[in-house]
């Protein structure tokens, strides 16, 4: 049984970069009305720098998609992957594909960026921004947006998975990104409702926060059970989220210029601060 997945097949780079850029451009005026009070001026010189990670992730993305279509025609035509061994097809493919890409392309991937010294270094660009919306979704320093390419091509590999599965996944992944940085807030009851099985604004509020342990919880982008079953789940208030990181020296806690950022993984040790509580 194949499953028409309309038009996904069909899908460019561009054309999917600008579904995700529909729904940035959506989120971002819905935190305008709704969101935190910032003032124009200052939201587009927050976005800015944001963007121009986002356009350094394209240009890796867009590099790497050819080796992504390869490594998908190679798995289809010889039957590797989980799908073609077992014989998994229709909808029961695309929900196993999107559990498991999710799982290891992103909820493990991240953990690792947190767990590893080395992936730290790139990964502490995302958390180095001092004012989360729905533009810090967008922002990856280049060496982290190629790990996370690498990891999403051997998830693909593994699985077994078609070109409209993966495009279908990564969309979802994109849009959920931006969702769950966005500077607005869920009623409570929505918040623990939907906390059951997805990652909502006020879970990854919690990661956001400047301090460990609060940092080191959860992890998912679109689930929250990876985060429920490997026991760093947290839904826990914080009385007021302090985004940023507690090692940067006080500096960083402005907003920086995008070569300073893309400098902080090669000259982290020299940006620690000693004394993280003198924030």
């Amino acid at each position: 049984m194949e499953i028409n997945f309309l038009f996904l097949g069909d899908l460019t780079s561009t054309q999917r970069s600008l579904i995700l850029i529909a729904g940035f451009v959506f989120a971002w005026f819905l935190e305008l009305v709704f969101g935190l009070p910032k003032s124009l001026k200052n939201k587009l010189y927050h976005s800015r720098i944001n963007l121009i990670f986002w356009l350094t992730t394209f240009v890796i993305n867009l590099i790497l998609a050819g080796l992504i279509v390869t490594i998908v025609s190679f798995s289809i035509s010889r039957g590797y992957g989980i799908l073609q061994i077992f014989g998994i097809q229709g909808w029961s493919a695309v929900f196993f594909s999107i559990l498991f890409l999710d799982f290891f392309a992103v909820y493990l991937t991240h953990l690792l960026e947190h767990k590893i010294p080395f992936l730290w270094r790139f990964h502490i660009v995302h958390h180095s921004d001092v004012s989360v919306d729905v533009s810090t979704a967008l922002r990856h320093h280049p060496g982290e947006a190629l790990l996370r390419a690498f990891t999403t091509a051997l998830g693909v590999g593994i699985l077994g998975a078609s070109i409209e599965i993966l495009i279908l996944y990564q969309t979802l992944s994109g849009l959920f990104a931006q969702l769950t940085h966005i500077d607005t807030r869920l009623p409570k009851r929505l918040e623990r409702f939907f906390s059951l099985v997805l990652i909502t604004p006020g879970l990854h509020k919690i990661h956001h926060h400047f301090k460990q342990p609060y940092s080191d919880r959860n992890y998912g982008n679109i689930f929250s059970f990876w985060d429920r079953m490997f026991g760093t789940f947290s839904i826990h208030e914080i009385q007021e989220v302090v985004y940023g990181i507690d090692i940067l020296k006080k500096s960083e806690t402005r907003e920086k210029s995008i070569m300073s950022l893309l400098k902080l993984p090669f000259v982290y040790e020299n940006e620690i601060q000693n004394d993280p509580s003198s924030l």
